[in-house]
């Protein structure tokens, strides 16, 4: 890589830890994520893609499609089975926005990381509230889902599909 394509990386990753902590931040506080922080991920996302990763433009857009609409369909059958809302449309966009970066085949791993954040979250919730957690407690899942992204984009991926024979 030049010299100039590792700064560049490096600016998209602090925009990454940035962006990431600033969702997280919202989701935990108001239970919301801004769309703005969303879509600069995701432009961050494309342009980390195309730029310093050397994918094409058309794959980044189509994974990020795709992990939004992986995550929508689990949102409504949620809806569908439970009658009430489980995940919301933030935490939908922001997986779409993360799949920009990790790819849609690294979808399973964002969510099995965001999950073990979640019960993180829960047990220290458990013990700090003396019991009082219950199955109606929200959650902010997109605070996990941040968490989970920058885990995987900084620490790596727990396998890269082009590494198997």
């Amino acid at each position: 890589m030049t010299a100039y394509i590792q700064h560049l990386h490096v600016m998209l990753l602090g925009s990454l830890v940035f962006l990431s902590a600033t969702i997280a931040y919202y989701d935990i506080r108001y239970f919301r994520i801004p769309n703005v922080a969303t879509f600069l991920l995701a432009a961050s996302g494309l342009i980390c893609a195309t730029g310093s990763l050397g994918q094409s433009l058309m794959i980044a857009i189509a994974n990020g499609f795709a992990g939004l609409a992986a995550l929508a369909a689990v949102r409504w059958l949620y809806s569908v089975f439970r009658k009430q809302t489980g995940l919301g449309m933030g935490d939908v966009k922001l997986a779409g926005a993360a799949c920009i970066w990790i790819g849609i085949l690294q979808l399973p791993w964002l969510i099995l990381v965001a999950c073990i954040v979640a019960f993180t979250h829960i047990c220290v919730l458990y013990i700090t509230t003396k019991n009082n957690v219950r199955l109606a407690t929200k959650l902010p899942f997109g605070a996990h889902l941040a968490v989970a992204l920058c885990y995987l984009v900084l620490v790596g991926m727990p396998f890269d599909l082009d590494t198997l024979p």
